[in-house]
């Protein structure tokens, strides 16, 4: 029985950081794709979605990308300085000290991911790199996931199934 079963990795470094993929798929009718990613970005996340489905007939397939930024803070300093402002003007008309920027920079994420195109390439590009190693790999896992790669015009009939379910039993005559 050919499993659908498979697995691919890839990471690519560049200027932008780190970036990590791995996919994993596991035999379905349909094609569900769950994505997990530290990037806040729907339209990169939207890009994956395609290029998976692009890639892959079918399956259940678990996208999992990992980024870690080639500089050391990435903060969104508008939005914290605006934050500051806010709590300093409220904390003045209270008759009370300013707030520390630190405990301003605690109270919610002002953390941001660069929207820079290179990230979006260096991503996609290792998401090309993952879908190919997978399909390349020639353990049962790689070739579970080369089997559900797309084969352009090409459709299996039930009978080619690898499972055989797409065959129809004989009926026994009632006895």
């Amino acid at each position: 029985m050919l499993s659908m079963t498979g697995f691919g990795a890839a990471s690519i470094t560049d200027v932008h950081g780190l970036v990590t993929v791995q996919i994993a798929s596991v035999n379905n009718r349909t094609c569900q794709i769950t994505l997990r990613s530290d990037l806040r970005d729907l339209a990169l996340d939207e890009a994956i979605r395609r290029q998976v489905r692009e890639a892959l007939a079918r399956g259940s397939i678990t996208v999992h990308i990992a980024w870690q930024s080639g500089q050391a803070l990435l903060i969104d300093t508008q939005r914290l300085l605006g934050a500051w402002r806010e709590l300093a003007a409220m904390a003045q008309e209270l008759g009370a000290p300013p707030p520390a920027l630190e405990r301003v920079a605690s109270l919610q994420s002002f953390a941001r991911v660069s929207n820079d195109e290179g990230v979006e390439r260096t991503v996609l590009a290792a998401l090309a790199q993952a879908l190919s190693r997978g399909a390349r790999d020639p353990s049962p896992r790689g070739r579970g996931l080369a089997a559900v790669l797309r084969r352009p015009g090409r459709r299996a009939a039930p009978a080619e199934r690898a499972d055989g379910r797409g065959r129809r039993r004989a009926r026994r005559a009632p006895s």
